[in-house]
């Protein structure tokens, strides 16, 4: 794909995913109330059925052929080990500072929220007369600010200053968790406890997409052909890691301080690690940019 699509197409297709989001809770709300919970099961059932057939139709590997594909490269990536491979991938991300910086923000980022992510039902919990309908508006209105993300980082390309982008969505996200906290604790159920929480959840999902929509458009350029399976595989690794680990740790603080406690510290963790990009950006910037150069000067020579 031409490098200048890359923005496009990354946001596209987060874009098909935050749809999902925002139009899921909606629909499964209305399957709910005409044919009950036990038919919602059945019928998400039925669209995995549908997605694995789908799936069995895609070529086998090796019905097509890639026309820049370099042979030699293919070659050697079979002889390899996956030890070799797991090290290659490494090295290629070592030697990409604003890559390797993204990797390390992407991993933390979601390593803290997913403490609070895991623990929206149990905050919701804490507030005594909510509208029961009220977690499903939220989870559309994070999808819905993801969707607009989306839409501003295909316009703006976003892919082409990722650290500015990636530490503005953190900040974001940091301080809205951090606000949903003080808003669950100290403003009573009602029409602007629910204004509070579908806002607070859609600049969220804003700041969400601002944070990895770019990310995911950088590696994609920044990723020699040659080595996408490695880094993808390693970078798929650390962050189903993160979101892992996340939920446990979450529920450890949940259980040791609550909710409210787990969402404000996940939320300034966020916003701290949002900022110490947003500091540092110039510094890694440059440092990219004097790889870079080194590595053209090699490959010239």
């Amino acid at each position: 794909m031409p490098q200048a699509q890359m923005d496009s197409a990354v946001a596209l297709s987060s874009s098909i995913e935050q749809i999902t989001k925002i139009i899921g809770p909606a629909l499964g709300g209305l399957l709910v109330a005409g044919f009950g919970i036990s038919a919602c099961y059945l019928i998400d059932s039925v669209t995995y059925l549908i997605s694995a057939v789908i799936l069995l139709g895609l070529p086998h590997k090796g019905a097509f052929k890639l026309e820049n594909r370099d042979t030699t490269v293919d070659k050697l990536q079979k002889q390899q080990s996956f030890r070799h491979e797991m090290e290659a991938g490494l090295r290629i991300i070592a030697g990409m500072p604003a890559v390797l910086t993204g990797i390390v923000m992407l991993v933390s980022v979601l390593l803290v929220l997913q403490i609070a992510d895991s623990q929206i039902v149990t905050l919701f919990r804490e507030i005594p007369g909510i509208n029961g309908d009220l977690l499903g508006w939220c989870v559309g209105a994070s999808g819905l600010g993801t969707l607009f993300s989306a839409l501003l980082v295909s316009k703006r390309k976003g892919g082409t200053r990722p650290l500015i982008y990636m530490g503005a969505g953190a900040v974001l996200m940091g301080t809205v968790f951090a606000s949903a906290a003080l808003i669950t604790y100290y403003v009573q159920a009602g029409i602007l406890m629910n204004v509070a929480l579908f806002g607070s959840f859609l600049l969220a999902g804003l700041g969400a997409g601002l944070a990895f929509i770019p990310f995911q458009s950088m590696l994609q350029q920044r990723t020699p052909e040659a080595y996408t399976g490695r880094v993808f595989g390693t970078v798929g690794s650390l962050t189903s890691a993160a979101v892992i680990l996340g939920p446990v740790a979450g529920g450890a603080l949940v259980t040791a301080s609550g909710p409210i406690s787990a969402f404000l510290l996940s939320g300034i963790l966020t916003l701290l690690l949002g900022l110490a990009l947003l500091i540092l950006r110039v510094k890694i910037e440059r440092r990219d940019e004097a790889a870079t150069i080194r590595k053209e000067a090699v490959a010239a020579s």
